[in-house]
């Protein structure tokens, strides 16, 4: 991110001091106490010395940030080194009103942000999100913070980049307890998520056989599925593609594609193994955003095309499909960039003619990512918030999830922190669908090498925790097969596969395939690690 260079403040800047007395240096000697704010400001409270201001404005009316020219005017709130705890969770809640939306200036990489940035390592930031409202009205929005190991000095930024004008109003920076203490969990009277008498059928993986430069022979397909049967795979994941269906018009259709995809489900269905589907990407011809060379990104201008699409895919496949996904991680600039309300717009008339076509249909969200969780750049935090201000509840059957993480306590974090926001929204009879999660065996830039054993490990980890988490329905492997080809470009990407692009197994083949497969799932309800007192209201 451009627009916030700590190294500019210089001499004249002021530091935050906390109330009680304390000088900068004490802090560092000191750690948060749990429930009490470490911030808490609103307009009416004296600004000096808790306000780093830089480019941006402290007025009467509160903190400005704005972009004009200057793509580096914002504000900062610095915290001393040392006053943040690792492991420990923080909640920050601001209030403020957009005086110019991003939203609305029409420049593709406008934006409003609140954002974490740390000192150590590497001027990390963490995390970072959009603010895309409209002027006018008041909003307060909430972040939840993990802090991880090894991070260190930390400074809060409002601003924008590109286009826009934020003033914010109070800010509260309050330490939870931390991940490892040992906090009071009743389950007492929580929900337990409903699988409707589903199948018990957790096993999924994600593979890519419409990539017709990826799986090039039908031979390669075969010996995919067969591999599939081999793992026990329950079920597979991958999209059907609006933007490859109908590339240049309404009325011309890609039988290419429909044969692959004719080949795909129908050889999958054979071998009995359930199709879960992304539905999304739209045609350069039906795109808001056909300018852009990533039109597929952006929510389409005729929804009636949108209807014809879908239409399409349920009536052709529908009987060999047993779930969809609507859009994959909506979240992440990389496949929405839309707003989050077009993005239920779209979803809301999708699901429409899936309901028509197909009542039976398991229906689950967009993937919410990682990403967006921690905030980092690109994504956009607050997209759960606005899908369930726009008829979330009543759209969806379950709510999808991207995990990352090979350390099996925060990945059970990131799952309580969807559990626990379903249940505040009084939508805990909910199930979760991790339809990614994985690790990739691939050689870092830096020489830093994670083995195949220890992609084995983590696999064993998420499946030994994940698959006990009671709101857990489905955990997706991300992915089949390695894809040799970005391994220079991005080798991260290239190395998350069970068997390497040749199709020879790694260690994590054996994992997935000797993995027990119960017949009924065993809930361990000590996994819900949240405090009451955030979930349940008294």
């Amino acid at each position: 991110m451009s627009c916030a260079k700590i190294s500019k403040l210089g001499t004249s800047c002021l530091i935050l001091l906390i109330t009680l007395g304390l000088t900068t240096t004490s802090w560092a000697d000191r750690l948060p106490v749990t429930g009490k704010a470490i911030i808490d400001w609103q307009v009416g409270q004296p600004t000096s010395p808790m306000i780093i201001q830089h480019a941006g404005k402290v007025t009467a009316n509160g903190i400005e940030g704005t972009v004009n020219t200057d793509t580096d005017d914002t504000a900062f709130i610095k915290t001393p080194v040392g006053l943040l705890d690792i492991y420990r969770r923080y909640r920050l809640t601001v209030t403020y009103r957009v005086l110019e939306s991003p939203a609305d200036s029409g420049k593709d990489k406008a934006r409003g942000f609140f954002a974490m940035r740390t000192d150590t390592p590497n001027k990390t930031w963490i995390p970072s999100t959009w603010i895309r409202e409209a002027n006018g009205a008041q909003h307060t929005r909430v972040i939840n913070y993990l802090l991880p190991k090894g991070i260190n000095g930390y400074t809060f930024n409002i601003g924008v980049e590109h286009a826009g004008r934020l003033l914010v109003t109070a800010v509260n920076l309050v330490a939870l307890p931390r991940l490892d203490e040992g906090v009071t969990r009743s389950t007492k009277n929580l929900p337990t998520p409903d699988f409707k008498g589903r199948a018990y059928e957790p096993f999924g993986i994600c593979q890519h056989i419409p990539w017709k430069y990826f799986y090039k022979t039908d031979e390669q397909i075969d010996q995919a599925i067969t591999q599939f049967k081999q793992l026990g795979v329950q079920t597979a994941r991958t999209g059907i593609n609006w933007a490859s269906l109908q590339p240049t018009s309404k009325d011309q259709w890609n039988q290419d594609m429909i044969a692959r995809y004719d080949q795909m489900i129908n050889r999958l269905s054979e071998a009995q193994i359930k199709n879960h589907i992304i539905l999304g990407t739209s045609p350069k011809w039906v795109s808001s955003g056909a300018e852009h060379n990533d039109f597929w990104r952006y929510k389409p201008t005729d929804f009636d095309a949108l209807r014809e699409y879908v239409r399409f895919v349920t009536r052709r496949w529908g009987k060999h499909i047993d779930s969809y996904e609507i859009v994959n991680e909506p979240d992440l600039l990389g496949f929405w960039k839309s707003s989050i309300e077009d993005y239920m717009q779209w979803a809301k008339v999708v699901v429409q003619v899936i309901r028509e076509e197909d009542p039976t249909a398991v229906i689950l969200s967009g993937s919410l990512t990682d990403a967006a969780l921690w905030g980092l750049d690109k994504s956009d935090s607050f997209a759960f918030d606005t899908m369930l201000a726009n008829g979330f509840g009543e759209l969806f059957d379950g709510l999808a999830v991207h995990t990352y993480n090979p350390n099996k306590e925060m990945a059970v974090y990131h799952i309580n922190h969807w559990y626990s926001q379903l249940v505040k929204a009084g939508l805990g009879h909910m199930p979760i669908w991790i339809t990614e999660t994985g690790q990739s065996a691939y050689t870092k830039h830096d020489g830093t090498i994670i083995t195949q054993a220890e992609q084995a490990q983590t696999m064993q980890d998420t499946f030994n925790t994940l698959l006990k988490h009671p709101a857990v329905e489905k955990i997706f492997w991300y992915n089949y097969r390695d894809k040799g080809f970005l391994a220079e470009k991005t080798p991260r990407e290239s190395g998350f596969g069970v068997v390497h692009e040749d199709f020879s197994p790694k260690p994590s083949f054996e994992i997935f395939q000797k993995y027990p497969r119960a017949s009924q799932k065993e809930s361990d309800l000590q996994l819900i690690a949240v405090d009451r007192a955030i979930l349940v209201k008294p």
